[in-house]
């Protein structure tokens, strides 16, 4: 699996979603430096990051690192956790204890759970998540929470996973690396994947990873230097950078050279690490087919 950039689970594609949850008290200072957890998608995951800026007085937020895809983001204090290794706090961690705990499919994605069994000797404890999925996580990424937040967390978990039903998607197929729109026929038993069912007919699995809510009218901000998957041609899309914004046009410059004039609004704004990532992929695609 390449270098996980969350592409479905991208900011501009996540919707605040009720309740909301809890904001952990009490308020916390954030130094440059430190390790936290970010609620950054509002999809009841938090995400690992590292804070880039010392917070002053009457500051609301900071600038942090998402391990996740590299970008640097402004976040609001009150949607941050302080992140430490359980290991200091090995004798306070107890079977059903509420945790955010590293999931075995995402890795720096922490998702709401609770503990069903501590092996003390292994450093590790089997985490039940929110979705019923359970396996082993070493205790270093394990943060334990307080019980209402992580029910809060999971309801919002579980609303986020099944508003992508019958949703309309760009999605990456396996086989070409290419990008077509599709439709979300249903969940799959692995944890944020789905089915998703293309014009031909073919109904496909495919990682929330690799997955992107359908550009619609509103405007995707992209501007000039942003990277976003566009349509070169009717039905599929492929990455690329905006070379020049202007008035909702954008001229995208296409991972394989060509150049075109797209609304704004039908382009899918994609980190830059995802996009390093799918170019590599597309043209070693491309090279086999030549060879």
């Amino acid at each position: 699996q390449s270098s996980l950039s969350m592409g479905g689970g991208s900011a501009l594609l996540i919707q605040d979603l009720t309740p909301q949850v809890p904001t952990p008290p009490p308020v916390v200072t954030f130094s440059s430096g430190d390790s936290v957890l970010v609620d950054s998608r509002r999809d009841g995951w938090f995400y690992r990051a590292e804070v880039l800026s010392e917070g002053t007085d009457g500051d609301n937020g900071v600038t942090v690192c998402m391990e996740i895809n590299g970008e640097t983001v402004w976040e609001e204090t009150e949607r941050l956790l302080p992140f430490s290794s359980t290991e200091s706090r090995l004798p306070e961690v107890h079977s059903e204890q509420r945790v955010l705990a590293e999931h075995a499919s995402f890795p720096t994605c922490y998702a709401p759970g609770r503990i069903l069994q501590i092996d003390r000797d292994s450093g590790e404890a089997v985490v039940k998540f929110y979705d019923d999925v359970t396996c082993s996580v070493p205790w270093g990424k394990i943060q334990p929470v307080d019980a209402a937040v992580c029910s809060a967390l999971s309801e919002i978990a579980s609303q986020y996973d099944n508003s992508w039903i019958t949703e309309g998607v760009v999605c990456r197929r396996e086989h070409s690396g290419v990008f077509y729109a599709g439709q979300i026929a249903g969940k799959s038993w692995k944890t944020r994947h789905y089915m998703v069912q293309y014009p031909d007919g073919a109904i496909e699995e495919q990682s929330i990873v690799h997955v992107f809510r359908a550009p619609g009218e509103e405007d995707s901000g992209a501007a000039e230097g942003s990277f976003v998957l566009a349509s070169p041609d009717t039905g599929l899309f492929m990455p690329g950078e905006v070379r020049k914004s202007s008035e909702g046009v954008a001229v995208v410059r296409f991972c394989h050279g060509e150049e075109k004039e797209i609304q704004t609004n039908e382009l899918i704004v994609i980190s830059k690490l995802y996009y390093q990532d799918m170019f590599q992929f597309i043209t070693s695609q491309l090279q086999e087919v030549e060879d």
